[in-house]
């Protein structure tokens, strides 16, 4: 029997992007999901926020920056509008009249509360 481990130690390089991090440990599970659908976070615990890094981000420059590693964290998880966009996508149909930017905002389906809550707690791991 093989014992998949819960914790992953990786080697990255000081060029090593949000993005190639989140392939590494895609791969490290043996995910075949897309990088798009994931998002970096550092966390910071004693000043209580989350900031969502860029995909093009250095990791090891994002936390060569910490002042205390023991306060900060990365925290990756996925994107909750990711699904949505790839649902909500429409062709575009020439005979329609275009619609003013100002009635835009009125076409827009609120999303239901059940699916936003559980899409905030898919997929995380701790870095």
């Amino acid at each position: 029997f093989l014992f998949q481990s819960k914790y992953k130690s990786l080697l990255i390089s000081d060029r090593t992007t949000v993005d190639d991090l989140i392939q590494i440990l895609l791969n490290c599970y043996s995910s075949t999901e897309r990088v798009e659908k994931f998002s970096l976070y550092e966390v910071s615990e004693s000043q209580e926020y989350q900031r969502k890094l860029h995909h093009d981000d250095n990791v090891l420059r994002v936390q060569s920056s910490w002042p205390s590693f023991s306060q900060y964290h990365f925290l990756i998880r996925r994107n909750p509008d990711y699904r949505s966009r790839s649902k909500s996508k429409t062709s575009w149909c020439p005979e329609l009249p275009s619609i003013p930017s100002s009635s835009r905002l009125s076409l827009s389906q609120p999303e239901t509360a059940s699916t936003s809550l559980l899409a905030d707690y898919d997929n995380y791991f701790y870095i």
